[in-house]
């Protein structure tokens, strides 16, 4: 994220004497082309990866929205298939001028000089109202990379352009992720930054090698378990020493993930083995105790949850719906402590005890608690005749609309 500007020299060889004078002039006219050229260039490149949006944007009219979506495509080894999709919108915006058309682009943060602009497209209008639906070819993390996007006016041609416009008042549109560090935040966070560790890319995961947010690996986690609690529940139906044996691995990995390494040894037998991958199983569900390091998913979300509507630029709607995905994060931690309690009794038990009908009602149980903490539970919403499920589905659903850029009009 460093910037820098090209350097440039001047001619210093320039023979003395009365003899060579008629020189100086072409001398210094050669001078003056080489500093016009860098300053040039200078211009042509600085605002096309350095870019501030914000101070450009004039008054709060909100005219559309940028938000950053996943196409599904996930690998556990890197974070390429999580925001690598791009939903535009525009409302009320008046068409281009014959000839023009609207290009949208995605930059880099306004203090990284590397990295270029992706160029989104064009949009299509219909009427005054336009969209643009954008797929990255390789299932890069854009989030991770990009917080600012910019429409502009441009010929309409078959030849796309490589770099949005250097002239100013072709821009028409643009927006970004705050990025103001919150006053007093030993970190220096600001609201890009927590919506990252949220939904991009989180230190403390990639300390341990993991890749991507905070969210996505809370949905894969609590995925796991419904699917190893449905599985155990199977491997009850076979009543047989070795299906016994299969439903115990079963519970047993269901505790890895809510504990994590550092704790799952207190919930099970002495001896058993760490059965998930220990990367993945390295932090727990579920906060174990106070002011571990590192925190449970759970914790480590509601931290930056909260950090993120405390930080410069966070609006209204966004502080309410926060409260909501707080709510429902408490509610998620009480589901999975009650599948906890139910796989730690089934891990006590001897193999025969596990084929009776009293672990078949552990079982069904657990199944019940993990399918509400993964879906939710249709419950009534205040002041409505709706409903609404709020589980880790809903949660991460919710938590990746923080990643929307609000796009008003530039100034000119």
């Amino acid at each position: 994220m460093n910037t820098s500007d090209p350097s440039s020299g001047t001619p210093n060889n320039a023979p003395g004497g009365s003899s060579h004078r008629s020189l100086v002039p072409l001398i210094t006219l050669s001078a003056c082309l080489v500093l016009v050229t860098s300053a040039l260039l200078t211009a042509l490149m600085v605002p096309q990866t350095s870019l501030s949006i914000a101070p450009l944007i004039t008054g709060p009219h909100i005219i559309g929205t940028l938000t950053f979506g996943s196409s599904g495509q996930l690998n556990p080894q890197s974070s390429t298939g999580i925001n690598d999709v791009i939903h535009l919108q525009l409302y009320g915006v008046l068409p281009p001028s014959p000839g023009m058309q609207y290009d949208a682009w995605l930059l880099p943060d306004s203090a990284s000089s590397e990295q270029p602009p992706v160029r989104l497209g064009s949009i299509t209008l219909y009427g005054r109202n336009g969209q643009l639906t954008y797929s990255e070819p390789k299932h890069t993390n854009l989030l991770a990379i990009y917080s600012q996007v910019l429409i502009a006016a441009q010929p309409g041609s078959s030849a796309a352009p490589s770099l949005p416009p250097i002239t100013q008042s072709d821009w028409r549109y643009a927006g970004h992720l705050p990025a103001i560090p919150t006053p007093g935040d030993p970190q220096h966070y600001s609201f890009l930054a927590h919506v990252r560790h949220l939904l991009a890319s989180d230190p403390t995961l990639q300390s341990i090698g993991l890749s991507g947010g905070l969210a996505i690996w809370l949905y894969r986690n609590v995925g796991k378990i419904l699917e190893w609690a449905n599985a155990a529940r199977d491997d009850w139906t076979q009543h047989s020493p070795a299906a016994a044996a299969l439903l115990r691995r079963q519970v047993d990995r269901i505790l890895d993930y809510l504990d994590g390494t550092p704790y799952v040894n207190s919930d099970v037998p002495m001896g058993t083995p760490f059965l998930v991958d220990p990367q993945a199983g390295r932090i727990g569900l579920l906060q174990r105790h106070a002011g571990q390091d590192p925190p449970s998913y759970l914790t480590h979300i509601a931290i930056h949850l909260r950090g993120l509507i405390a930080a410069p630029g966070s609006t209204v709607q966004q502080q309410q719906k926060a409260a909501l995905i707080d709510t429902a994060l408490d509610a998620l931690s009480a589901e999975l402590t009650e599948v906890r309690q139910e796989a730690i009794a089934l891990a006590h038990v001897s193999d025969g005890d596990l084929q009776q009908p009293a672990a078949l009602a552990l079982l069904n149980e657990m199944v019940a608690q993990a399918t509400v903490a993964y879906v939710g539970q249709e419950t009534p919403l205040a002041g409505s005749s709706s409903t609404s499920a709020r589980g880790v589905s809903w949660i991460t659903g919710q938590l990746q609309q923080f990643a929307t850029i609000a796009i008003a009009a530039v100034g000119g």
